[in-house]
């Protein structure tokens, strides 16, 4: 994990956890061919897979880039293909639906 998630986000999407740097021992810019990055979401934090996607932070432009992703519901997961060293995020949409709002219990 990075920390930190890179700001600032797309609009329309939160982070679903933490980012992360991926790098590759020997090799600065990537892998010899492409791999799959498949990052985990908190099923009890995500009202609904379907507006889940993996991002990876382009340093040059400050901006997040969309790779989108398979979604695989049986394990709470997201995969992609990637070829490419960097910072990678899985963001969620924001909906109304998938907001919640904790509000404190006052028991007397």
């Amino acid at each position: 994990p990075t920390g930190a998630v890179p700001q600032p986000l797309p609009a329309g999407y939160a982070a679903t956890g933490n980012a992360y740097a991926v790098r590759f021992s020997g090799s600065s810019t990537g892998p010899a061919r492409p791999g799959v990055l498949s990052l985990f979401y908190p099923p009890d934090r995500i009202a609904g897979a379907a507006g889940l996607s993996i991002h990876r932070w382009n340093p040059t432009t400050n901006a997040w880039e969309s790779l989108g992703g398979q979604v695989d519901a049986v394990h709470n997961a997201v995969s992609v293909r990637f070829d490419r060293v960097g910072i990678y995020a899985l963001l969620a949409a924001e909906t109304p639906a998938a907001s919640k709002i904790y509000l404190p219990v006052i028991l007397r």
